[in-house]
């Protein structure tokens, strides 16, 4: 019973020295707060921006951060201060937050689909030179990693930690950029370029135009320089353009052919009413035997002088009708039938075919020469090639 007290007792002992020396070490840590960054035309990045400081500085043991919700607007508008304060302003901004150091900033869009930021450390007593980063606007997720590290990177410059430098070569020497940790792009010059980074792992990549990209990873120790040697390799060409056939639909051809059809049938419709005209013909005539010589079969004279009582001259003046209405027929059915060919077979022997194929020479020459009469028609095509 005495042995399991004097364990509790440790027990109690032990769990308070690690309560106390946790309260200790929190104490010991640096207070500050980290202001909403003040933009007006990059909102979104700002914002991301600024939770991404805040989760490192509690992510950091030698730091503490002061919350605070009041943005640097607001209180330089009630500090009666311009936008960007001086040092006399960002006293009272301490005083009004009742902090000893916070972190404020601005940020504003660059071209190239980019954002500029530029942050200040106030410690009172001490100034702090300001640090710039331009980084790509794409980056709007605090939960990206590629922000937490640009975050990373920029607190340990505004605190003055110790950081490093890659030095980039890159052979061909080509133009191109080296972008690290997939935001921030420093251009290369003759070949190489130098990047200031802080401490730790980072990513970086070499982008030139005309050459495949080259990834590496870094690990960079404080104070120190570490050299990437990249060989690039051109992108492979374009192979030969595969040659498609591109020929027009063949309008002349199939209006040709068209156009030869309804002659054929035009011209069908101009037998039959030829035919239908010509018996006609022939039975006026021997109707018209029958009248008197010399008098029209369908005057009243002809008529009364024809035997059966102006039978035979009423047939005759009938089928005269007839045949005249046939004939039109045939005449004109046929005159369609002779132009339609004519047209049709003008169309399909000059088709060029594809526009790429070299033109038929001035001496190449079609003609369609209709013929049509009373006994039918008929069409001569006269070429020259």
């Amino acid at each position: 019973m005495l042995r399991r007290f004097w364990m509790v007792l440790a027990s109690v002992v032990a769990l308070t020295s690690i309560l106390t020396m946790s309260r200790v070490a929190r104490a010991e840590a640096t207070p500050v707060a980290v202001l909403p960054i003040d933009s007006e035309d990059a909102e979104d990045q700002a914002e991301a921006l600024t939770t991404a400081l805040r989760s490192r500085v509690k992510d950091s043991p030698a730091l503490r951060l002061s919350e605070t919700s009041q943005s640097l607007g607001v209180l330089t508008t009630a500090l009666k201060c311009s936008r960007v304060p001086d040092t006399t302003c960002q006293t009272k901004i301490a005083d009004q937050l009742k902090l000893e150091r916070y972190v404020w900033g601005t940020m504003q869009k660059s071209p190239g689909s980019q954002v500029t930021v530029e942050l200040h450390l106030f410690q009172r007593g001490k100034a702090t030179p300001p640090i710039r980063e331009t980084y790509s606007d794409n980056l709007r997720d605090q939960n990206d990693e590629t922000l937490r590290k640009v975050a990373q990177r920029l607190l340990d410059r505004l605190l003055g930690r110790t950081s490093g430098t890659v030095v980039v070569r890159v052979s061909p020497a080509v133009a191109g950029e080296v972008v690290v940790d997939g935001g921030r792009r420093v251009p290369l010059s003759g070949g190489s370029a130098r990047v200031e980074v802080g401490y730790g792992a980072h990513a970086v990549e070499v982008v030139a135009k005309g050459y495949g990209a080259q990834k590496r990873e870094v690990a960079v120790p404080p104070g120190g320089d570490v050299s990437v040697d990249v060989t690039l390799t051109p992108t492979p060409a374009e192979g030969p353009k595969v040659n498609v056939d591109t020929k027009s639909f063949p309008v002349r051809t199939v209006a040709g052919f068209g156009a030869i059809g309804v002659g054929v049938a035009a011209g069908v419709v101009s037998g039959v009413f030829t035919a239908q005209w010509l018996d006609l013909r022939s039975q006026q005539a021997e109707h018209i035997a029958l009248a008197p010589k010399g008098l029209d079969v369908c005057s009243n004279e002809a008529r009364s002088q024809t035997q059966n009582g102006g039978g035979a001259a009423d047939s005759a003046c009938k089928n005269s009708e007839d045949a005249k209405k046939k004939s039109i027929v045939a005449w004109t059915a046929g005159g369609i039938a002779a132009g339609a060919i004519g047209i049709g077979v003008f169309l399909v022997l000059t088709d060029k075919g594809d526009s790429s194929e070299k033109p038929p020479s001035k001496a190449s020459r079609v003609r369609a020469i209709p013929d049509v009469g009373p006994q039918g028609g008929s069409l001569t095509v006269v070429g020259t090639f």
